[in-house]
């Protein structure tokens, strides 16, 4: 036997999917998730997956036929109200950064200021020096 069909059910509990039972068929395997779903307060959510095994090109393959998460489906009530709210949101311009200036560009004209009032005073010292001999 070259390939090898089953269908195995997953159940969500704390958060982590788990293996709960195999089935041969495919109709048995999905009546007992819903079931499982419609029926149990245990499990977050429920999962049917098609599974095919090739023994001759050692290939696994699996494919969702049944997915469902307590808490994710939506009613058309709740559906209809963000389509509603979607229109009316407008979408907000990028704010523009403020440019920063860095300590160097105000450092240079406060070095270029403190050095000239001292090169003024030194000239006027230098100037009654000479004045006084």
């Amino acid at each position: 036997m070259t390939k090898s069909t089953a269908y195995e059910i997953h159940t969500l509990k704390d958060g982590k999917w788990q293996l709960n039972s195999v089935h041969q068929g495919k109709d048995e395997a999905m009546h007992e998730a819903r079931k499982m779903y419609a029926s149990s307060r245990h499990v977050s959510g429920v999962k049917g997956l098609h599974e095919e095994f090739d023994s001759l090109k050692n290939h696994a393959s699996s494919r969702v036929l049944y997915n469902k998460v307590h808490g994710t489906e939506k009613t058309k009530a709740k559906i209809k109200k963000i389509e509603e709210k979607k229109e009316f949101i407008q979408p907000k311009a990028p704010a523009i950064p403020e440019k920063k200036s860095g300590g160097t560009i105000k450092l240079v004209p406060a070095v270029l200021i403190v050095s000239a009032v001292l090169f003024a005073i030194l000239g006027v010292a230098y100037y009654y020096l000479q004045a006084v001999k």
